[in-house]
């Protein structure tokens, strides 16, 4: 007998447990009865935004002591529905990583913070002090080719 499983999936929630310097990752406290705990669904801490720009964030806000919360990221603020979903639009730095810095509050005592870690895909930047490039890993084919019959093509 044979026994198989299969696992399939998307838009897993993930914690604020992104990488940091030196490939440690943060332990998070567990979070209490009526404490804050932010959750971030997108971007993973494994996936590679393709956008330079700006992107999308989005997660959700659990527990707290049942009042309204206040999410912000970056010192943006960021409207929390009353299910405890977020999601944010935010610019990009020019670089390969972003560092979020999310943070909440909810009525009472009750609050949440830490840095998230985002990784960019590496932006394309022509040559240096060349006006003109070719970029030999753009050429496409386009349109229909024509090869002239009887020069040895089949």
């Amino acid at each position: 007998m044979v026994l198989v499983s299969v696992l399939t999936g998307c838009a897993v929630a993930r914690t604020g447990t992104a990488p940091v310097a030196g490939g440690a990752l943060p332990s998070p406290a567990a979070p209490g009865r009526d404490s804050l705990h932010i959750t971030v669904v997108y971007p993973a801490v494994t996936d590679i935004i393709q956008a330079y720009d700006s992107a999308f964030l989005f997660g959700s806000v659990r527990g707290g002591s049942g009042g309204p919360v206040h999410l912000g990221i970056n010192g943006q603020s960021v409207p929390v529905l009353p299910n405890g979903a977020w999601i944010a639009w935010l610019p990009l730095p020019e670089d390969t990583v972003a560092r979020f810095l999310i943070a909440a509050t909810g009525g009472g005592p009750d609050s949440s913070r830490f840095v998230y870690t985002a990784r960019i895909a590496p932006q394309f930047r022509p040559p240096s002090r060349r006006p003109v490039w070719i970029d030999t890993t753009s050429f496409t084919p386009a349109g229909t080719v024509a090869l002239p019959v009887g020069r040895g093509y089949p």
